[in-house]
């Protein structure tokens, strides 16, 4: 039982952060809407520095970056259930 719960959270895991990832390497206006309904709201995290340049070329390769672990984590994940 504990080894599909493991997957099974390592397969959210790894989905987020394929969903974190493409929105910041395509949409980055898009990802700071999905940042912000998951972390704090606050008034400080919303006037933070990086929040300006999120369109920039660090960030999407960032973005390609998250994707490519995200992938992995997902199909080694279900070549581990299957």
């Amino acid at each position: 039982m504990r080894p599909i719960l493991l997957a099974l959270g390592a397969l959210l895991l790894g989905t987020l952060l394929v969903t974190y990832g493409a929105l910041l390497a395509l949409r980055p206006d898009r990802f700071l809407r999905f940042h912000d309904t998951f972390i704090d709201r606050s008034k400080w995290n919303r006037s933070a520095e990086w929040r300006k340049h999120v369109a920039d070329v660090e960030y999407k390769v960032l973005g390609i970056a998250f994707v490519i672990s995200g992938l992995f984590i997902v199909f080694s994940m279900l070549v581990k259930l299957l």
